[in-house]
């Protein structure tokens, strides 16, 4: 417990994972090796765009560290399938078993959450593999913690900085989906995206210690590979547009969100040239779109953080977005009025911030390279040792 408390970190100290992950990691290895043969990981995630491959897919990328490092082969199969899925488990020798569900059959049906119970209860009753499960949500709160007491760790991208927010049954099963269904008076109806029974559950507080941090999207798919061929290119310095918010509608409570940020951003285009609009655009047009924008606004959806957040770093714009201080992740770039400028959740200074930093270019400036000095500090392979360490020690101990 004592090696697993020295080796959590917070990155919004400031402290240089990138120098101090090599003498964590042979520390871990170190442990690991003298204690396990070296072990198979199979790992069942979803196919298609979705969280479950996006995440799963860097267990991929760096497979040969985790290989070289941990001792670790990893076997991946991607499906919707959950019938091929139980066919993969009954044909492997894995000692260990990840599971990321599919949120959506290949129908685009979403399933049930007791079709997913199932599944884990026959993996479960088969004793031959033990049970990783990651949670491929936008929140904290998931619908599957009663698989709590059939898994060995379940993974989450984020976690409440308050932890009573696990034990009560909030709204919608998003505490800014309550935030919204107060402030707006919005009845927290299934019309309105409002269904607790389909996305929430409450853990028991004595399971609660098995939940442990995967990385987030900074270590998604499409980020990889974007960090990678922009991390050194040189940025436009010519800005014309001064706020860019392209943004997806959705429906129910997002989409009464997102309007109301599309409505504020309207009110300065006398005076700013600004991009507030669901039209979407293809994606090499939008990074481009990005090189010449001064400030990203990035509102909430069904979770706080996504991968436009991460953009905004990599093409060097201010990103402004609500607040995120309820919530926890690793690695956290998100440090407020440091690497973003956090809003009020009502949006009531949101043009009061926009206004203050395209006035103040110097500011902007300092806290657009401070971002993008922390996430290509911190979403490395460097970290991701980091990350992985932590949950293999979390593993071991459980």
């Amino acid at each position: 417990m004592v090696l697993t408390s020295f080796l959590r970190r917070r990155s919004e100290d400031y402290i240089n994972i990138g120098s101090m992950t090599g003498f964590y990691i042979d520390l871990i290895f170190s442990y690991f090796t003298k204690k396990q043969k070296p072990r198979r990981l199979l790992i069942l995630s979803a196919s298609g765009g979705g969280n479950s491959a996006g995440l799963s897919y860097s267990f991929y990328h760096y497979r040969k560290t985790i290989r070289q490092k941990f001792g670790i082969h990893i076997f991946m199969r991607n499906s919707n399938d959950l019938i091929a899925k139980l066919d993969d488990v009954k044909n492997t020798n894995a000692e260990l078993i990840l599971l990321s569900p599919p949120l959506r059959n290949d129908e685009g049906q979403i399933y049930p959450k007791a079709e997913i119970k199932d599944f884990v209860d026959k993996i479960d009753a088969a004793k031959l593999s033990k049970i990783i499960f990651f949670a491929p949500s936008d929140d904290p709160i998931s619908p599957y913690f009663e698989l709590l007491d059939k898994v060995k760790l379940f993974l989450t991208q984020f976690r409440f900085a308050d932890e009573e927010n696990y034990f009560r049954e909030v709204k919608g099963a998003n505490i800014f989906a309550e935030f919204i269904s107060d402030f707006y008076k919005l009845d927290p109806i299934k019309e309105n995206e409002f269904d607790y029974g389909m996305f929430g559950s409450i853990p028991d507080k004595k399971h609660l210690h098995k939940l442990a941090f995967i990385w987030s999207f900074s270590f998604w798919r499409r980020l990889i590979t974007l960090q990678e061929k922009y991390k050194h290119s040189p940025i436009n310095s010519e800005r014309p547009i001064d706020v860019n918010c392209r943004f997806k509608e959705y429906s129910g409570w997002c989409r009464k969100h997102r309007l109301e940020v599309k409505r504020s951003i309207d009110a300065l285009s006398d005076q700013y040239t600004c991009i507030a609009t669901p039209h979407k655009i293809p994606e090499n047009q939008y990074f481009e779109e990005l090189k010449k924008s001064k400030i990203l606004v990035s509102p909430f959806g069904w979770g706080a953080v996504c991968p436009k957040d991460f953009e905004a770093m990599i093409f060097e714009c201010l990103l402004i977005k609500p607040s995120m201080d309820h919530l926890e992740m690793e690695p956290n770039v998100f440090i407020p009025f440091e690497t973003y400028v956090p809003v009020k959740w009502d949006l009531s200074d949101l043009n009061e911030k926009i206004e203050y930093y395209l006035q103040h270019p110097e500011e902007r400036q300092r806290i657009i390279q401070n971002a993008k000095k922390q996430y290509l500090k911190l979403n490395n392979v460097n970290t991701f040792e980091h990350i992985l360490g932590n949950m293999i020690l979390s593993f071991d101990q459980a």
